[in-house]
């Protein structure tokens, strides 16, 4: 049986959100990317830090998650980003049929072969 997963990370930069989720969507490794604004507090180098943030979450299928994470990492603005995944556990068959339709079924492997829609994916969704 499947797994199903909510992936999540955090950007500091709005252009770097956006081609995040466009390069994902492109790929057909996710199915769908909500992006939000956020207020981080966090410690780095020592430090207590208060920070603006774009959060990033993605729906897709366990099997990608090794390829989404290197995707994120290639493009993300932070040294150490946090990506991480947690199962749906539950949910209603339709999602669940839409997650694998536009990830999983969609995807192309490692080959790097485009589907025929990526082009008009290419364009910049202009989110937030």
């Amino acid at each position: 049986m499947e797994k199903y997963i909510l992936v999540t990370t955090l950007c500091k930069d709005k252009k770097v959100a956006e081609n995040i989720c466009d390069t994902l969507l492109g790929k057909h490794l996710v199915a769908g990317c909500q992006v939000s604004k956020v207020d981080s507090k966090y410690w780095w180098n020592g430090n207590l830090q208060l920070s603006h943030e774009y959060r990033l979450e993605f729906r897709s299928v366990y099997r990608l998650f090794d390829y989404i994470v290197d995707e994120i990492k290639e493009l993300h603005d932070y040294e150490i980003p946090e990506i991480s995944c947690v199962e749906i556990m539950d949910a209603n068959d339709d999602f669940l049929e839409w997650i694998s339709q536009y990830s999983l079924d969609s995807y192309e492997g490692e080959d790097g072969d485009e589907s025929e829609d990526e082009e008009e994916q290419d364009s910049e969704f202009g989110l937030l």
